[in-house]
Formats: C-alpha cells, structure tokens, sequence
C-alpha cells in the first residue's frame, strides 16, 4: 500500500516571498480546493457523493486550525489507487515557537494511523525544523531542516536517515515563482539518486494558496508569486543515467477579477 506523506510547512512563517509579496488579507485566504489541482498522487477515483474539495478552517486569529478531507486507499483492482473522502482531516495546534499538526479520523468505525507532525520556529517565525511521525514509518520518526536565501526563500532542505542524506534545493526565477528543485540522495556521499522538478507555464494571477504550505500536496504551489500550469519530472540513478519522466498539466479556471477558482474542476 502506497503511504501519502505529507510534508508539512506553515505558510504564515514561511519566507517563501518578500515581505510585501507576503502580505495577505484575511478576505484572500482559500477555504477549500479540489483535490484534482494540487499534487497528490496520481490515480485518484473521483468520489461522486463529494465535490473532491478539501475544506479549511481558520480560527480567530486567522490561522489554520483544520483541514477536512484527504485520499483512503482502495484495491488497485478498481484501476485506482485513491477516492477522495472526508472522513479523515487534519488537526493544527499552536504555541510560542512549534506548531503541531495531527491527523485524525471523523469515523470512529476507521483507524487511521498516527501520524504527527512538529514544526519548530527560529526567531523570524520560520520553519527550521520539521519532525514527523509515522506510526507505520520506517524509520517511525525522521526530521527535516530547511535554510532560506537572503530574499528570505526557501532555499534547502536536508534530511538524514540510517546515513542516507537527502538535500533538495530549490530555485526561481526572476519573476519569483518556483523554477525547479533538484533533489540528491546519497549513502556516505556515494550518490543514490537524483530527482529533478521543473514547474513552467505560470500565470499572471495571485497566488491564494501560500498560507497552505503547510501541506505537501499545496506545498509547490504555495512557494511561488503565481500559479503555474504544468508539471515535469525526471528520475537519475546513482550513474546519473535518466530512469523515468513524467509531467502533469492544468488548465486552470478563473473568476470575473481574474483569481484562480481552484475549488472548481
């Protein structure tokens, strides 16, 4: 069975922009989306009793305090490896300097798996630590650390297991939207793998979703000025030789002022 791992980034302290591209009114924040925009994983079964739409709530003081809806897994006979449902959701707490993410069931008849996630804050209010628990992981905790540029953009993140070290950087470009991020694993430096993800026909409109990379599925989109409408990735091995390529394109929809519907398919 596939694991849906998520990342998870709060966009509210996350320097992903400059200060004033940061600035976002309440009014502005997204409640809910489909799930079919963002990057989850492929092979998702339309779930016709539901509109596929992910809700957000907000406390108040404007911060996420739960997001209702994710992917169950389902026999791969179907063609599929994913519906949609609302019965799982996620549950945000907060104090001075962490935030603490946990994912619960609204079922009581379905269990689902501890996973928790601890997010740690320096003293700008950015994520510089990120430590995750799968109670079905192997290893069942791993923690992540992220370092930013000067324009206060992500610009790193490392994670080390078992003395297996996996570094992504990502890059922009000059209209400060997410250009590609270039991930390397290595075993005690002998390369492992290589993974590159380039993000390419951009929009003009503004982002509403950079309070919602505190996901894994909206985390890309979240990190850019706009919003972009196609997807490519490719897959090395240790000898850097290409193994896999795929891309994934949208075509996104748009209200009379011009903002992105992303709730509407």
């Amino acid at each position: 069975m596939k694991k849906i791992i998520l990342l998870i980034i709060i966009a509210t302290f996350f320097g992903c922009c400059n200060e004033d591209e940061n600035t976002t009114s309440v009014n502005n924040f997204i409640d809910k989306y489909n799930v079919f925009y963002m990057m989850y994983p492929q092979g998702i079964l339309s779930n016709s009793g539901t509109d596929n739409n992910v809700k957000i709530e907000y406390d108040s003081y404007n911060r996420i305090s739960k997001r209702i809806g994710d992917l169950r897994p389902i026999d791969q006979a179907t063609g599929y490896n994913f519906i949609f449902t609302n019965e799982f959701y996620d549950q945000l707490t907060y104090t001075s300097n962490e935030i603490f993410i946990e994912k619960k069931s609204s079922n009581a008849a379905v269990i689902v798996a501890k996973f928790e996630r601890k997010l740690i804050l320096d003293s700008q209010n950015r994520i510089v630590k990120k430590i995750n628990f799968h109670e079905l992981g192997f290893p069942a905790t791993d923690t992540t650390y992220y370092t930013y540029d000067s324009n206060g953009r992500l610009k790193e993140s490392k994670n080390s297991v078992f003395h297996q070290v996996e570094t992504a950087n990502f890059y922009y470009n000059q209209a400060n939207n997410l250009d590609s991020i270039v991930t390397k694993k290595v075993h005690y430096e002998n390369p492992l793998y290589k993974i590159v993800e380039h993000f390419s026909e951009y929009d003009n409109a503004e982002n509403p979703l950079k309070n919602l990379i505190i996901f894994e599925e909206t985390f890309y989109r979240a990190l850019s000025k706009n919003n972009f409408k196609r997807y490519d990735r490719k897959e090395y091995n240790s000898a850097d030789e290409l193994t896999g390529t795929s891309f994934r394109t949208w075509t996104l929809q748009y209200d009379s002022n011009g903002k992105v519907k992303f709730d509407q398919f």
